[in-house]
């Protein structure tokens, strides 16, 4: 029986964060919503998951630096990593760090672009 795929949510909106968790939740996927980017880090090297949704600007620690760290994290294979962000790509602060990330959402998030990013994720997985 195949393993469900293991998704954190960061998002210093907790009401955001809490709603993906459990949309995802609620399409078969295991999602943990954590609320900034050291607590994102942590969850990833906790937890191995097979995606990690950052939003790009959250307290302690923004998503392009937690992106960098869980890339630099050593302890099993680096997650997808989608940024999540109402700025557009040639914005700051994504225009020079956009390369640390796989894919990009936009807020609002569609279901469109979340379910494309599933597939995906739920490919790469295999």
């Amino acid at each position: 029986m195949p393993t469900r795929s293991c998704i954190v949510v960061a998002d210093d909106n907790h009401d955001a964060a809490d709603s993906l968790a459990q949309l995802l939740g609620l399409m078969g996927y295991d999602a943990v919503a954590v609320y900034d980017g050291e607590q994102a880090v942590r969850a990833c090297h906790d937890l191995h998951p097979d995606l990690a949704i950052l939003d790009v600007q959250m307290p302690v620690l923004d998503g392009c630096a937690a992106a960098r760290r869980i890339r630099d994290d050593d302890e099993g294979p680096a997650p997808m990593l989608a940024s999540l962000s109402a700025l557009k790509l040639h914005d700051e602060p994504l225009r020079s760090e956009h390369e640390l990330f796989d894919t990009h959402l936009s807020k609002p998030l569609r279901i469109e672009e979340l379910s494309t990013l599933l597939e995906r994720t739920t490919a790469c997985a295999r």
